[in-house]
Formats: structure tokens, sequence, C-alpha cells
């Protein structure tokens, strides 16, 4: 698994089921249903990828499964994050999301709240981090403009198209700290 924050990969779901566990140990059936309940709009994972992504991560030494004795019937195991799995998540809520509507829908909400979740401060960073990396990749993207003056249409206008998803990015921004108090 790649912690490459430019590539696709960076949208992979395993973050999402590491902050959950990292806010409580689960049962991978209660796991499901409270990654629904919370992140619907977000994530649509079903519960056979679901345990593949546990699999996975536990085979990385970011989670731990034991076995439940406490329930009658079936053992079930109940996972729970390890320090390598937490020291993972921070890494990954401290860096800001790829410069794409997609990326900034799920990655970045997902960031957010679990954060959220943990402290408001830690999510007033987060935010912050993501604003100075639109912030940037604006001002990229307008310097290129300038530079491509005199290019063809299909550039000038590639570059025009990112320059507005960016402002449009950073206007949606300012709505997510209003409406979240941040």
């Amino acid at each position: 698994m790649n912690d490459n924050p430019r590539r696709a990969s960076a949208l992979e779901p395993e973050y999402v089921v590491l902050g959950l566990l990292s806010q409580q140990p689960s049962h991978g059936y209660a796991l499901h249903h409270r990654l629904q309940a919370e992140f619907r709009t977000l994530w649509s994972i079903p519960q056979n990828q679901l345990y593949s992504i546990l699999k996975r991560l536990e085979v990385k030494g970011n989670i731990i499964a034991e076995k439940d004795r406490s329930i009658v019937g079936p053992r079930r195991r109940r996972y729970r994050v390890t320090r390598r799995g937490r020291a993972r998540l921070r890494r990954w809520l401290e860096r800001p999301s790829p410069m794409s509507v997609r990326a900034l829908r799920v990655a970045f909400l997902t960031r957010l709240f679990l954060a959220l979740a943990e402290d408001q401060a830690t999510a007033v960073r987060i935010l912050e981090v993501q604003r100075q990396a639109l912030r940037n990749g604006l001002a990229r993207f307008k310097q290129d403009a300038a530079d491509f003056a005199e290019a063809s249409s299909q550039e000038r206008l590639s570059l025009d198209l990112r320059i507005r998803q960016l402002e449009t990015a950073m206007a949606w921004m300012e709505n997510v700290q209003s409406e979240l108090g941040l």
C-alpha cells in the first residue's frame, strides 16, 4: 500500500477503517454497520471488502485481531489498532489530499471527520494544511497559465478548468469551516 498522497491509492479505504478502529475496537460486522452509518455518503464498502481490508491491515501489522471470548456461540474476532497502525493513521491525517474533486470529497472529508472525533485542534490543523495545499496548487496553475499564454487552446482551457476547480474548492473550504464552526 502506497502512502503517496499524489496517487489514487490515497483514496483507499484502509484509512477510514483505521480511523474508526482507533476510536474503538470492534468486530467486523459492527464496524461495517458503523462505517455505513457514519460514512455512507463517502464510502461504499461491501462487507466482504471490509474483511479483506481488515486482513491486509492485520498482515501489515496495523491492527491486531483477538478472539472475543465473551460472546456465546461462534467466536468473533475483535480488531484493534496497533501502535504502528496509529502512526500510519497519524501520517495520513496530517498530509493534504490530492487536488481533485474526488479526493477532496472522499479523502479530505474522511480526514476531517475522523479528526473531529478526536479533537477540534487536529481538525483545524487538517483544514489549514489542505487550504495551504490548495493555495499552492492554485498559484502554480495560475503561473502555468501565464507561462502558456501563447499555448494551444487545449492547454489554456485545461489550465483554466483546473484553476476554476481550485477556486471553487477554496470557496467550499470556507463553507466547511463555517458549517463545522472551525
